[in-house]
């Protein structure tokens, strides 16, 4: 037996697989072993594409307890139809006795089309409860095969294991490459102004301010904008008697070094003392660490 945690190896690539497309799913299908309870050999399989729901009937059998339901859950039948891999438990309480039903454990179990009208099943263990985590025991005797052609039946098991293996990496490497892509777009983003994009004057006092905090002796620093990006402002009041103190508001400075052309935001909370009838001028409060991003997005805040 050798096994595979297709979302921890799936860096390493062995080739570009293209997953089936979904409008191939549906059909008659043959299988490896006869199921319960009717001891058929055949299943029919149909594919909602609004729902991205794959269920199927046995032959013969009616649409109750006999409905058989390929998915893991409703929020991952998206992401199954999109890579053809299915992950479903064997229970009482969403119909799904399929892999029972070829193993006789009641394992959660991993289906896969290795090509048009050629689903695998195996027997697979979760590595979390995340459904796309898990590891597919890939020993051709825990493996099982459904076609549309009976002949596909006989086709060699380790040629079957080397396309799910493919299979199942490239998906998990779609999915950690768009988790990664997301990952660092919200890493380099530059957040939406906020009040400062209709108070000019307060656009114009921020800027101001944040100006004199600039090195005077960096010459290689380069003002890009100022901006508030709070939501709105806090109120500071006296813990005791409920008083006005203040008010606050994070507010962010952008600048690009021109040597390297890299920029950065330094986010800051300025502090306003009240008065008794209003607010008085921004001051510097406190300081945050300055983050890289990307320079491109700086221009919807100047």
């Amino acid at each position: 037996m050798f096994a595979i945690s297709a979302l921890l190896m799936a860096t390493n690539l062995k080739a570009q697989v293209t997953p089936v497309d979904p409008s191939t799913f549906a059909g008659h299908y043959f299988t490896e072993v006869k199921m319960k309870p009717q001891k058929t050999s055949e299943i029919n399989l149909s594919f909602d594409q609004s729902t991205g729901l794959l269920s199927g009937l046995k032959d013969g059998a009616d649409e109750g307890g006999n409905k058989l339901k390929f998915h893991a859950d409703v929020y991952n039948r998206k992401w199954a139809s999109e890579t053809g891999i299915w992950f479903w438990a064997n229970d009482n309480n969403n119909g799904t006795y399929y892999g029972k039903e070829m193993f006789d454990y009641n394992q959660m179990t991993l289906a896969t089309f290795i090509e048009p009208g050629v689903f695998v099943v195996f027997e697979a263990g979760k590595l979390s409860n995340n459904p796309k985590a898990f590891v597919a025991k890939m020993d051709p005797n825990r493996i099982r095969l459904m076609a549309t052609d009976k002949s596909k039946l006989s086709m060699d098991k380790l040629v079957a294991v080397q396309k799910a293996e493919d299979m199942l990496n490239a998906a998990a490497g779609q999915q950690i490459a768009k988790i990664q892509s997301d990952q660092e777009k919200a890493a380099v983003a530059v957040p939406d102004e906020t009040l400062s994009k209709t108070d000019k004057a307060l656009k114009t006092e921020i800027t101001t301010l944040l100006k004199t905090f600039m090195n005077p002796d960096d010459t290689d620093a380069e003002f890009v904008c100022a901006y508030t990006s709070s939501a709105d402002w806090t109120i500071v009041r006296n813990n005791a008697t409920g008083a006005i103190l203040g008010r606050e508001i994070i507010a962010e400075m952008i600048l690009r070094n021109k040597k390297s052309g890299n920029c950065w935001r330094m986010p800051y909370t300025l502090t306003a003392p009240y008065n008794g009838s209003g607010y008085g001028k921004l001051a510097y409060k406190r300081k945050w660490d300055m983050i890289k991003v990307d320079c491109a997005q700086t221009a919807k805040n100047k």
